[in-house]
């Protein structure tokens, strides 16, 4: 073995005994956990070359070492590389956690897309022990299967949305005045024409090519085109407790809550983390906002790139089990939208009705 690949070997034995037992690493706890061939003089030489390439560092003259952000980057790549080369999928890496197939089993069956997206963030928080998310797709670049209007007072409806992939929304909206239910029933069957097998970004230049029928009930529409004319993506997170854990370490968890709180600015750094656009990403400390040097991201998109999961904590998380989850939840999700179409065509009457 080359020596740069033996300190990228001592590298990755550190960072997993740090992850394992917070506490500052040295040479010799190296070479009793791991059973090196190597003398503890060749493991202390090469921390100190992998101390001045950034990697670790000391937190006290006399202590062992601690990964940095850039060697817990190494180690969470080197997770992920570990995991595609080896051909080890999530199922096998989340070993010991039995309850992986049952509980998406469970989740799948929910009958409406909130209680999916919120339930797939909870199981991620779940199975990776760290705050979970789920940026839902944009239902507006969505073809759409089915539109109803419910009339929940007397200006106010409700839109239910059945989409491609069996995605269920629910829009409320306010109209500036009452119609009868007869004018809903007929302004329901003009959206639904205008609608059916298109997105919502092709709603208004279809209803101008419409005709006489779109147009009689054309203020109702364009009211709930106009209520529908935003991004309709939402953040759904789950496991904020996990979060203890970094403020018990000291980290200052002030910034991390600003971001959460802000769905807009959290969905944008989210976003902004994953260059690729595709597939898994892990970004460690290096975060388009000031404050999160300390945290580290885990991600993948799922339903042809139109959604994002995934999992945030303190950059010391169990990469393999974080990574792990995600990947996991992301198949089974992506898996479930692809399927949905074909069902929902084939059963109009039956499951695919919008809640």
């Amino acid at each position: 073995m080359k020596p740069r690949e033996r300190r990228y070997v001592i590298l990755r034995d550190l960072v997993e005994l740090y992850t394992k037992t917070r506490k500052p690493v040295s040479s010799t706890e190296l070479v009793k956990e791991y059973g090196y061939r190597w003398c503890s003089a060749t493991v202390r030489n090469d921390l100190a070359a992998l101390e001045r390439e950034g990697y670790i560092y000391k937190p006290f003259p006399s202590s062992g070492r601690v990964p940095t952000a850039k060697g817990f980057r190494f180690y969470a790549r080197w997770i992920l590389k570990s995991l595609r080369s080896h051909g080890e999928v999530a199922e096998r890496a989340l070993e010991g956690l039995g309850r992986a197939f049952e509980g998406i089993a469970s989740l799948l069956a929910h009958p409406t897309t909130l209680d999916i997206w919120k339930e797939a963030a909870a199981f991620i928080a779940s199975l990776a022990s760290q705050m979970g998310f789920i940026i839902s797709p944009d239902i507006g670049s969505l073809r759409i299967a089915r539109a109803v209007l419910v009339r929940t007072g007397e200006q106010e409806v409700s839109l239910h949305l059945l989409t491609e992939g069996e995605l269920s929304e629910k829009f409320p909206i306010r109209l500036p005045q009452r119609v009868s239910d007869a004018e809903l029933k007929e302004a329901e069957e003009a959206l639904e024409d205008i609608l059916k097998g298109r997105t919502l970004k092709d709603a208004r230049t279809i209803m101008e090519e419409r005709g006489l029928r779109a147009r009689k009930f054309s203020w109702i529409v364009e009211e709930i085109l106009k209520a529908l004319g935003r991004e309709n993506r939402k953040v759904y997170l789950s496991g904020l407790e996990y979060l203890s854990e970094a403020i018990r370490a000291g980290c200052d968890i002030k910034p991390l809550f600003r971001v959460i709180g802000d769905e807009r600015l959290f969905m944008e750094l989210v976003l902004e983390s994953r260059p690729e656009h595709k597939g898994i990403e892990v970004r460690v400390g290096d975060f388009p906002v000031k404050g999160l040097e300390e945290f580290a991201l885990v991600s993948a998109d799922f339903y042809k790139g139109m959604g994002v999961l995934g999992t945030f904590g303190p950059m010391w998380l169990d990469y393999s089990k974080a990574i792990s989850a995600v990947e996991l939840i992301a198949r089974a999700l992506s898996a479930y939208t692809a399927a949905g179409p074909t069902s929902a065509a084939s059963s109009p009457s039956g499951q695919s009705q919008p809640q």
